[in-house]
């Protein structure tokens, strides 16, 4: 990088950054709605806060998984609505 020898500190933070950016912008990122349609339970352990329990998404996930029955699925229902009111 002896390039960067012949710039004042301000010309080669203003540089690196165009370097950065002219790099970054090539990047291709996947939309943020196929990363969240490719989202879904598997059998590793996970903490599931009171905030997700209180999707029906998910509890009906958890229940085609196996994981919960609906007698399980409508109490957690049930307790995630005042978990999330308290």
């Amino acid at each position: 990088m002896s390039w960067c020898l012949h710039f004042d500190d301000e010309t080669l933070h203003q540089e690196i950054a165009h370097k950065v950016n002219s790099i970054v912008v090539k990047i291709k990122f996947a939309r943020a709605k196929d990363l969240l349609e490719a989202i879904n339970f598997s059998n590793c352990s996970y903490d599931i806060p009171w905030e997700d329990l209180n999707d029906e998404l998910v509890i009906s996930d958890l229940i085609k998984k196996d994981f919960i029955t609906d007698n399980e699925a409508a109490f957690i229902l049930n307790r995630a609505y005042v978990a999330i009111e308290e």
